[in-house]
């Protein structure tokens, strides 16, 4: 919008106004709540309508409380008569043609343009340059579009060389009786019964209203006095931090505004609530492990929620790491020291279950010679230097040596692996892909990220977890270090056909064949939890991953696997789910390979 339709339009807004207020100087009132007071009930925006046609509009204050001051609006004019001159128009009103005569001084660029009450231009009447002179241009009651204009107050605006001015003019159809086109009309008026006066008041945090008042005429000053909105339940204090332990629950109370039931729910933790005996709301927070929880306050069968957070310092929770206790062995003597994770200062447990015979715990430690095969979940209380006591668990598994697998330990040390992006996926050059130094007889044969990040990548976890694997058992049966009679050179050419030195190729089954530590399993029926495999894709990808099992359709068909290793796509060390080629996924099933380790006593002289 230029700034000559903007004058027009203010000129057009201002007569308006002036029409439909006269007599009305000011008119005040405040919102208040349904509870009659004024929580929510400041900045809400109020409107005037007078006879249909939308005034102003204003905004309460803190109070509730609003004014409008309407008196004192003139429109004026932006030309000098020197200058030019408009007439009204005649007749006026009229109902089917009307003169409108102007007067200019100079030679000028002359636009005569119709206006309705919104402003909005319906018909050019004059548009071009004109000689100095009186014009009598006339307007037939129609739009630009030859369509008749529906009757009403319509505005012509002269416009000359930038400047301009402006009246208004009365449109009456046919039906309109005679005497009151002889006589005329009140331009600041209804033109017939009462006056109507309406406030449309709406806000977010209310259900939007209008309320109407009916004047014969309208006073110079109308108090609307107290008006009652509905304001939606929301939580009126702020939220306090709340300590709590990891895990554990938490309790709250929360003064919430309500006229109507409401609900009270989260999606990021799990909550009960009921009223106090002083109507305050007591609020139970259920496991706590992320902050802040937002809380969700909603009228049913309202669209509108009202939103909060609670906020929780968490201590983290001490637990025993990992899960499942350093297996045991029929005849084999143990000594383990019971891990913990994330807790600040010493950790004191106490063993709320009974060992197997005949093992003994005492300062964090199990110890003695199994005679029998057990699994017993054992509890534990534990506390450390902040004298919060917290239960957990572990599993402590004693076995006859026959009974395990080498798949047994590989599913042990992944368990020990943080799944929560502790071992992000990097593949850089530097390092050799796994997450710590690992050393045999010695020497380094693996090298970590130098950024102390723990970062990984497929090829070398999957061989971290090998390695790992083969020294605990080695360790839990009193093996001593050496796998197979093999030096740190060996294992050095280890990790190079481990890692693939070939596209399409198989890279783990390779390796643990070359040095008698393994097998290739050829038939996908045979491949069990904790073998290895090198993936291929039909994208030309590889993938090295510990297998998990297979998915299938309703019909039984195998579609893919599940499988643990490490990617971008899963942040770093975690489970992923990859289907075959057709069946969702791209995985080429001619060139994916399965290889299983040996337990030492099956090792081959390479």
């Amino acid at each position: 919008m230029n700034k000559l339709n903007r004058i027009i339009y203010i000129l057009i807004a201002i007569f308006s106004m002036q029409m439909l207020h006269a007599g009305l100087a000011q008119l005040t009132g405040n919102i208040v709540n349904g509870r009659g007071g004024i929580e929510k009930c400041d900045d809400i925006k109020v409107t005037l309508v007078i006879n249909s046609v939308e005034t102003a509009s204003t905004y309460t204050d803190e109070t509730g409380a609003f004014t409008f001051d309407i008196s004192g609006i003139s429109p004026g004019q932006s030309a000098s008569p020197s200058e030019f001159k408009l007439d009204q128009n005649y007749p006026n009103p009229f109902n089917e043609n009307t003169t409108l005569p102007f007067e200019i001084s100079t030679p000028s660029e002359v636009k005569l343009e119709i206006f309705d009450l919104r402003g909005h231009m319906i018909r050019s009447i004059i548009h071009d340059h004109r000689s100095s002179g009186y014009y009598f241009p006339r307007w037939d009651g129609r739009t630009s579009n030859n369509q008749i204009c529906p009757q009403g107050i319509y505005f012509y605006v002269l416009s000359v060389a930038g400047k301009t001015e402006i009246r208004k003019m009365t449109l009456m159809n046919s039906s309109v009786s005679s005497s009151i086109l002889q006589g005329g009309i009140s331009a600041f008026a209804k033109q017939a019964g009462d006056q109507i006066v309406e406030l449309v008041i709406e806000d977010r945090d209310i259900e939007n209203r209008t309320v109407a008042y009916s004047y014969p005429t309208l006073p110079a000053y109308l108090d609307a006095g107290s008006i009652p909105v509905h304001v939606y339940a929301f939580i009126k204090n702020d939220l306090e931090p709340i300590f709590a332990m990891e895990g554990e629950d938490a309790y709250d109370t929360l003064d919430i505004y309500f006229e109507r039931p409401f609900t009270l729910t989260s999606d990021d933790v799990d909550i009960d609530w009921t009223f106090t005996p002083d109507s305050l709301i007591a609020v139970h927070y259920d496991n706590i492990t992320e902050s802040p929880a937002v809380l969700k306050v909603n009228e049913p069968g309202e669209s509108k929620n009202n939103y909060a957070r609670a906020y929780f310092n968490i201590d983290v929770r001490p637990v025993i790491w990992p899960g499942q206790l350093r297996r045991a062995y029929i005849g084999v003597p143990y000594s383990r020291t019971i891990l913990f994770e994330n807790n600040q200062g010493d950790v004191q447990p106490t063993l709320q279950s009974t060992l197997p015979a005949p093992f003994s715990f005492s300062e964090n430690v199990i110890q003695g010679t199994a005679v029998s095969r057990s699994e017993t979940m054992l509890k534990f209380d534990l506390e450390d230097d902040r004298e919060i006591a917290v239960s957990d668990s572990a599993l402590f598994l004693v076995n006859d040596y026959d009974s395990v697998t080498f798949n047994d330990y590989v599913l042990d040390v992944l368990k020990e692996y943080h799944r929560d992006g502790r071992y992000p996926y990097s593949w850089v050059s530097g390092y050799h892909g796994v997450s710590r130094n690992l050393y045999y007889k010695g020497t380094r044969i693996a090298k970590a990220n130098a950024d102390s990040s723990h970062s990984t990548y497929c090829s070398g976890v999957t061989f971290e977890v090998y390695f790992r694997s083969m020294s605990r058992l080695n360790q839990d049966l009193g093996f001593g270090e050496d796998i197979n009679g093999m030096s740190a050179s060996n294992f050095s050419s280890f990790i190079s056909i481990w890692f693939v030195q070939s596209l399409n190729g198989d890279g783990p089954g390779l390796a643990l064949e070359a040095y008698g530590l393994g097998e290739k399993i050829e038939k996908m029926k045979d491949v069990q939890k904790g073998d290895f495999v090198q993936i291929w894709r039909t994208s030309g990808s590889g993938h090295s991953v510990i297998f998990i099992n297979w998915t299938t359709n309703a019909s039984g068909d195998t579609t893919g696997m599940r499988y643990w290793s490490t990617q971008t796509s899963t942040n770093g060390v975690n489970y992923n789910t990859e289907y075959f080629d057709g069946l969702g996924g791209n995985i080429d099933k001619a060139i994916t390979y399965y290889s299983r380790a040996f337990k030492p006593e099956d090792f081959i002289d390479f």
